[in-house]
């Protein structure tokens, strides 16, 4: 007797124990991920991203891009357990699921498939089965009317719509990576055909490692920083903390990007610290058409070299330094792959932070990124600024796109550079202001910024040839009454008018104040002039040849030759 009595205690117990299981598996993911996976060993990383996700679901967040190392566990939960676990929360529900190929998208709707199709699956969501005919593992159907479709970046999605849609490395190498033609063939597929097919309400979710600043993620950055695109919320988890500064050229993912952890949307607490974040919206002070970034005080020079940008905070409040998952990846394997696959792709594919190949004509890495513009301390040795008050000590210079385009993907930009001139001799990047826009747009934009950069900053415009050039001048020299304002008319070709500018740069005269900007800027700087846009670059070197025209030269009075 006492022998049965103890067995039932025991076989309650189990029950009581698969019963919570089986309860914790259909509200949370990562617990649904241990359920039907049993020997998944989860890092916090993990946790924090199966937050993020189960956010999605929730409809808590609808845009969701996720940059991580590669061989890190991305896809195993973003597109292998997520989608089966909200299927079986939504059998209803449409998902569509991309990837740079269709083998790859094909190999994650099998697993799905499968995955729903499992007795472990079918004891969670007993309701949720495969629809008959669901034999394909690129198109198949659930019993409740919901819809999986897998296929390759450019493949066709007439007729299929999508409550949720999944991008997973859309890039496949640095090949890929290194093609305007494929970037191009992303950025248009992504716009035209995954956009498009999204039901409404629906959410998006891009999970990649970096490869370049213009790939999928950059453009959407870029598209989200000039607010001509959607909000996202970015969790980007390098390899190794990034907690403190660090040196690599620049980046194309701003420090306005570099979010920490939201607080955990799943009921059952998360093992990690959370930090507080955001989902996109514009940082106040965020460079915008309607509001450009105003100048920032000047105060005594805070000097860090060629650093970029820094993630205040860690996601998993990490120290400097830690390794993202040491379980499997311990920092002493990862400093051996660092040094097998080099500093660039080491900074693209495992800290997210990818560069764009080095120009031939600017060094960033002998630019000064600085808090704070410097203070005027000591004798001035800048004749200009000091000779007979004609010439500016700042200036900001208009490169302004054709209005036309200038709305168009991957177009030009107009840029506004405001440049000073430190009484050292030094050069000073203070503001950059970058949009696309219609003219209306671009108007508004020049007369706010001149507004808060004060009537102290000439304002330099180009002036186009012929007679739509001049008018067009002329009408916004106009509106800008109460400024001091210069046309100018341009000649030589680009890399000419940036050589003077370049030789400063590279001899280590001047200096950029951080900002959201300054990754951009320094970006097409070192990709000049093979890089895919150059306005920030022509905008600067107007700026720069403003504040170095020559002075007037010194009259030949007896007491000056008296002198010689």
């Amino acid at each position: 007797m006492m022998n049965s009595a103890l067995l039932h205690r025991q076989a309650s117990q189990t029950a009581r124990t698969e019963l919570h299981r089986r309860h914790n598996a259909r509200q949370s993911l990562l617990a649904f991920t241990r359920y039907t996976y049993p020997d998944y060993a989860p890092g916090p990383h993990h946790h924090l991203l199966c937050d993020k996700l189960e956010a999605i679901e929730q409809g808590q967040i609808s845009r969701l891009m996720v940059f991580m190392p590669p061989r890190h566990g991305k896809s195993e939960l973003v597109s292998r357990r997520f989608p089966a676990w909200y299927l079986g929360r939504n059998p209803h529900r449409q998902i569509i699921s991309a990837s740079y190929g269709a083998t790859l998208a094909q190999d994650f709707g099998r697993d799905v498939r499968n995955l729903v199709a499992c007795r472990r699956f079918n004891v969670l969501f007993p309701t949720v089965t495969l629809s008959p005919d669901s034999t394909a593992k690129d198109l198949w159907h659930t019993n409740a009317g919901g819809l999986y479709t897998a296929t390759g970046i450019g493949g066709g999605l007439t007729g299929r719509g999508a409550d949720l849609a999944i991008i997973d490395d859309p890039v496949k190498d640095r090949q890929d990576a290194e093609s305007p033609t494929r970037r191009a063939a992303v950025w248009d597929w992504y716009r035209a055909v995954l956009r498009t097919r999204l039901m409404p309400g629906g959410a998006i979710i891009l999970a990649m490692t970096r490869w370049s600043p213009d790939d999928l993620a950059g453009r959407l950055l870029d598209d989200m920083q000039n607010h001509t695109g959607e909000d996202w919320h970015i969790l980007s988890l390098p390899a190794l903390s990034l907690a403190t500064p660090f040196q690599p050229a620049p980046s194309s993912l701003p420090t306005r990007f570099v979010l920490s952890s939201a607080q955990p949307t799943s009921q059952q607490p998360a093992p990690h610290a959370a930090d507080p974040s955001r989902t996109g919206a514009p940082l106040s002070g965020s460079p915008t058409p309607n509001a450009p970034t105003s100048s920032v005080p000047t105060s005594s020079e805070s000097v860090s070299g060629p650093t970029i940008f820094s993630a205040a905070t860690d996601a998993l409040n990490r120290k400097p330094g830690a390794a993202l998952w040491p379980q499997a990846f311990p920092e002493t394997e990862l400093a051996r792959i660092r040094l097998a696959i080099g500093t660039r792709e080491w900074n693209a594919l495992y800290q997210q932070n990818p560069t764009p190949p080095e120009g031939t004509l600017f060094k960033t890495a002998f630019v000064t990124v600085v808090d704070a513009i410097p203070a005027a301390t000591g004798p001035s040795t800048n004749t200009k600024a000091n000779t007979n008050g004609q010439q500016p000590v700042s200036v900001r210079r208009w490169d302004l796109a054709a209005t036309r385009a200038s709305t168009r993907p991957n177009a030009d930009w107009t840029v506004g550079v405001k440049m000073l001139r430190l009484p050292d001799g030094r050069f000073c990047v203070a503001d950059v202001t970058r949009l696309r826009g219609d003219p209306a747009q671009v108007e508004a934009a020049i007369l706010a910024t001149a507004s808060q950069d004060g009537a102290q900053t000439e304002i330099i415009l180009p002036q186009d040839p012929g007679q739509a050039g001049v008018a067009q001048a002329r009408y916004l020299t106009s509106r800008l009454a109460g400024y001091r304002v210069q046309t100018v008319r341009e000649s030589g070709d680009k890399a000419t008018r940036a050589a003077p500018f370049a030789a400063q740069v590279n001899a280590g005269n001047v200096l950029v104040l951080r900002a959201a900007w300054t990754p951009h800027f320094l970006g097409e700087l070192g990709t000049f002039p093979t890089g895919a846009h150059d306005d920030q670059v022509d905008a600067a070197a107007g700026a720069f040849t403003a504040l170095t025209h020559a002075a007037p030269l010194p009259r030949f009075t007896p007491t000056l030759l008296s002198r010689i």
